[in-house]
């Protein structure tokens, strides 16, 4: 009997809790004092849809314990955010190798950390969420040869000074700063139609994870290492038209497996149209390491109805028939059981919803999208899928990249003229289903 109980009290210490939370980024609620690539692209002209840019957010920076304290209030048990990689290293590494860090910026951020573990929350910590510093950018960015050492010496020195952590995100969204600044144009450094550049910096990215996740385990076997990969839905236009299958699947292949099993596994293949193929086998590991992701890291917004062109660029992207964001995003909840299903069965991971949620400025559409989004992935988890986590994009309203202050994502929203908060009903609705769905 007494067996038994050392049993059960072992199991009760170890289970894990579900995680639910929020997640943010650095650059989106606070900006920078420090040179980036985003400050300089900032200042080109035409660059941001509305004209606006990231002085005026939240205020995060100095304003984490506030929330901090709205998580807490609302039952959630944890929180994500990125670390600014220009505040942590502002200056490039010497000649000689050496790199200098600011020490006043880690201890910043170890305050974060110990405040949210102050408030019951669970620290994840993304290491890179689109933002390079601006001495990287000048060198290549994610095309510099050295791409790969640079962040995994970013990587290791976050782990062994960043104490109290054991989530850790090393890139969000992988493919979305390459295509948008190399494909699109979108996002620095603004250069278009460049599919080879596009590829090279996808392929230093996967040798940059598995760089950092060798270094950052051989400090800690313990500590718990992914990435958040934006998984899409595309569905042909027309299933009885052959064309647009083929694109479906091509469009399939490119943006969700391409890097997702680069990323797993460190060997990769990858293609993108108008580029050279990139193969590099599995790299050989002496450390009993055979995967290079402990979770899997989902960020979930929606679908694309797939149409084939006869010419250039020979393919739409056009979004369903189902209601729209304000970004005209369309709202399709049963994407969400879909791509939790097909990920959990081809990567045998546990899965971490680390972004799901909409622009809606007038808050009408917020709280359906809430109880749409958990029904579906409570309905996966009944399937048998092993989902750990869910974080709502996001707390607060934030600055949307280059499309500047006008869409609206936060379920607190913020007036950036004074800073205050005016938390949304949606809030409430989520507190209802944090209590309604448990930690189970």
């Amino acid at each position: 009997m007494k067996l038994l109980l050392v049993i059960a009290l072992l199991w009760a210490a170890t289970a894990q809790a579900f995680f639910w939370g929020v997640s943010n980024s650095a650059f989106q609620v606070e900006g920078s004092p420090k040179p980036s690539d985003w400050t300089e692209f900032i200042k080109k002209s035409g660059t941001i849809a509305d004209g606006t840019n990231a002085d005026k957010l939240s205020g995060f920076w100095k304003n984490y314990d506030k929330d901090f304290t709205y998580a807490q209030q609302t039952g959630m048990n944890t929180f994500r955010i990125s670390i600014a990689w220009e505040r942590i290293q502002p200056d490039a590494p010497s000649d000689t190798g050496s790199y200098t860090w600011d020490d006043e910026a880690l201890a910043h951020y170890q305050k974060m950390v110990d405040s949210m573990r102050a408030h019951g929350l669970e620290p994840f910590i993304n290491l890179h969420h689109y933002v390079l510093p601006k001495w990287l950018a000048d060198e290549g960015g994610y095309l510099s040869e050295h791409f790969p050492e640079y962040f995994e010496k970013f990587s290791i020195y976050m782990v062994r000074h960043l104490k109290n952590v054991k989530f850790w995100i090393t890139f969000n969204e992988p493919n979305a700063p390459t295509l948008q600044g190399y494909r699109t144009g979108a996002w620095p450094p603004g250069i278009k139609d460049d599919p080879e550049s596009e590829l090279q910096g996808n392929a230093n990215i996967i040798r940059a994870h598995r760089r950092a996740y060798v270094a950052m385990k051989k400090f800690d076997p313990n500590l718990q290492i992914s990435l958040a990969h934006h998984y899409r839905i595309f569905e042909p236009k027309s299933r009885f038209n052959p064309a647009d299958v083929v694109m479906s699947s091509s469009a399939n292949r490119i943006w969700n497996l391409n890097i997702l099993d680069g990323f797993l596994t460190g060997g990769f293949t990858l293609w993108t149209p108008g580029a050279e193929i990139i193969r590099e086998p599995k790299p050989i590991i002496h450390q009993n390491i055979s995967k290079f992701l402990d979770f899997l890291g989902i960020n979930y917004y929606g679908r694309y109805k797939i149409r084939a062109l006869l010419k250039k660029p020979n393919v739409a992207l056009e979004e369903g028939p189902n209601e729209k964001s304000d970004l005209g995003w369309e709202i399709h909840p049963e994407g969400f059981y879909e791509a939790l299903k097909f990920c959990y069965k081809r990567y045998n991971l546990p899965i971490y919803v680390t972004e799901n949620g909409l622009a809606d400025s007038e808050d009408k559409l917020r709280s359906k999208f809430l109880i749409d989004h958990l029904q579906q992935m409570q309905k996966a988890r009944d399937e048998g899928v092993d989902i750990r986590a869910y974080m709502h994009w996001s707390m607060t309203d934030n600055f949307e990249w280059s499309l500047g202050q006008k869409p609206r994502f936060g379920l607190i929203a913020i007036d950036y003229e004074t800073g205050e908060y005016k938390p949304r009903k949606s809030l409430e609705t989520y507190k209802y289903l944090i209590k309604k769905y448990g930690y189970k």
